[in-house]
């Protein structure tokens, strides 16, 4: 690379942010590639089973979430912050082999993939009106 300090600085930047640092880039590369060559029919069944979900945790009280954002395998949910608290809902989920990440303090992520099944999705969201009618967080 070529130019001023605070041009290669400024580039090596960028570069670290979007994963240039990283020395496993090519196989997180492969995995990917894979995934286009091999799954790309599937993630439609992805993508309807995230908007399943998004539509089960929408009819929870507190809880909010657009089912209609929902256009990949991705579903945030909001949650009441008055009633809730993200991390004590995430631990109660893993105990009931529902995993998710708090994706900030009033936010839950979870991600849809070939792995799961529509049983997983309807376990889900049980879990969820099991885990949240205790209304202990």
């Amino acid at each position: 690379m070529v130019g001023s300090q605070e041009f290669i600085h400024e580039a090596h930047r960028y570069r670290k942010i979007y994963g240039g640092g990283m020395r496993q880039a090519g196989s997180l590369a492969a995995a990917g590639l894979y995934a286009l060559d091999h799954h790309l029919q599937r993630l439609a069944i992805d993508h309807e089973r995230a908007k399943r979900l998004a539509t089960g945790l929408d009819a929870l009280e507190g809880v909010q979430v657009d089912p209609n954002a929902s256009q990949t395998n991705i579903v945030v949910a909001d949650f009441d912050p008055t009633q809730f608290n993200v991390k004590h809902v995430v631990s109660a989920l893993v105990e009931n082999g529902v995993l998710g990440i708090a994706f900030s303090q009033t936010q839950i992520r979870f991600v849809t993939h070939l792995d799961l099944s529509d049983k997983n999705i309807e376990h889900a969201i049980a879990t969820f009106n099991k885990v949240i009618g205790k209304k202990a967080f």
